[in-house]
């Protein structure tokens, strides 16, 4: 059994006196134009037009001044322990945040089996972070003299669930231990 804490890009960028910043009201939401063929976009594009009062306005509040910007630090706690005397069924589990950013509290759960001595397979379940529910599975392989490869997703529910949630990525990873 192991635990771990991460703290991560915990600190602040000072920017200096020749960068500028913008003091901007929000309230203005930005949704994108509509293209009903995208082969084809006609009049849609043709028409549109960045010379608005939205961008004079932004313009207009610009200021050449040095300031601070706050990092997102992420903080990660997170263990793990083997639910069977020959450790071949590892049990993780984490739970994340990030300060200073639109992101809720991240947990995490995932457990895998050896099928080989050097094949892993498995899959997690998570909620929160910058979305809700995250499913996901992985398989790992040790190609000997401390070099592993991993294929993951922790995003199968997208398949599952097309018309509710939305998003597909996938992790290759190669390390190497000494």
């Amino acid at each position: 059994m192991y635990v771990r804490l991460d703290v991560k890009d915990l600190g602040f960028i000072r920017w200096n006196s020749h960068s500028i910043s913008n003091n901007l009201d929000t309230t203005f939401t930005f949704n994108g134009i509509n293209v009903s063929n995208l082969l084809m976009p006609g009049d849609s594009l043709t028409s549109l037009s960045l010379d608005s009062n939205y961008i004079k306005a932004y313009h207009a509040h610009q200021v050449r001044q040095a300031y601070t910007t706050k990092l997102p630090a992420y903080i990660n706690l997170s263990f793990r322990m083997f639910l069977d005397e020959e450790n071949k069924i590892p049990l993780d589990a984490a739970i994340s945040f990030r300060l200073f950013a639109n992101y809720s509290p991240y947990v995490y759960g995932g457990i895998s089996y050896f099928i080989t001595h050097k094949t892993i397979i498995g899959g997690n379940v998570s909620y929160g972070g910058y979305r809700k529910l995250g499913l996901g599975i992985n398989i790992g392989e040790d190609l000997g003299k401390g070099y592993l490869i991993a294929l993951q997703t922790q995003n199968i529910e997208s398949l599952v669930l097309p018309n509710n949630i939305t998003g597909e990525a996938a992790l290759l990873s190669f390390k190497k231990f000494f």
